[in-house]
């Protein structure tokens, strides 16, 4: 199967799914497998989830290869490395304690930040296994992730915000100890924050596709 646009869910056991940046195709020794993707955008390549199974994701930019299990993820971000930016396949993580924890004590060493057009940082960097990997800080834990980050990275924020144009719509959700925040930027795409981390989406289809009984909880009003 081949995709030029958009997004969606696939399952099933023998297939590859080819986008123009990446290809995704079953680990053969797992389960059938089943993921959401979002093809590229202006913000940066295409990103892959895998809800079960195991997925084998090629990119066909920088050759990398990833082995994703359930609830993990991985994306063609733009990385600066050693005064080169290019599209790297990077494994992606929620933002937690336990991640400040590894930038603070040098486990992570943070090479690249962008902040993105929902008002988050992803937080670029590698660890013992020199793979990179980014952590996605959703708008409201900014400041906290950035204390422990070197001075470069500060930098670079520092810069990407100036220059940033976004006016996103923000929507929330409380009810008891639940929260959830949506956050639609100026180009459609969707960043939806739960207890469980930070899902990205094409536009508002694709979120109320994947996640239908979390944009229930928002109605009609969101635009």
């Amino acid at each position: 199967m081949e995709f030029e646009r958009g997004g969606g869910d696939v399952s099933g056991g023998a297939f590859v799914v080819s986008m123009h940046d990446v290809v995704v195709e079953r680990d053969p020794s797992a389960q059938p497998l089943s993921f959401s993707f979002v093809l590229a955008t202006e913000h940066g390549g295409s990103r892959v989830e895998v809800d079960s199974g195991r997925a084998v994701v090629r990119s066909l930019v920088s050759r990398e290869r990833v082995l994703l299990d359930p609830a993990e993820s991985v994306a063609m971000l733009p990385v600066s490395f050693q005064g080169v930016e290019s599209l790297r396949l990077t494994k992606l993580a929620a933002w937690s304690p336990g991640a400040q924890a590894r930038i603070a004590d040098g486990r992570f060493r943070v090479v690249d930040a962008n902040l993105d057009a929902l008002g988050g940082v992803t937080l670029v960097g590698s660890d013992a296994s020199r793979r990179f990997m980014a952590f996605e800080v959703p708008a409201s834990h900014v400041r906290e992730a950035l204390a422990g980050v070197n001075r470069l990275a500060r930098m670079q924020i520092t810069i990407d915000t100036s220059v940033t144009k976004s006016n996103p719509a923000r929507y929330l959700y409380e009810s008891g100890a639940r929260k959830v925040e949506v956050i639609v930027d100026e180009c459609g795409a969707v960043g939806v924050t739960t207890d469980a981390g930070l899902r990205r989406f094409a536009d508002l289809a694709a979120f109320r596709g994947s996640m239908p009984e979390v944009a229930a909880l928002f109605g009609d009003s969101l635009r």
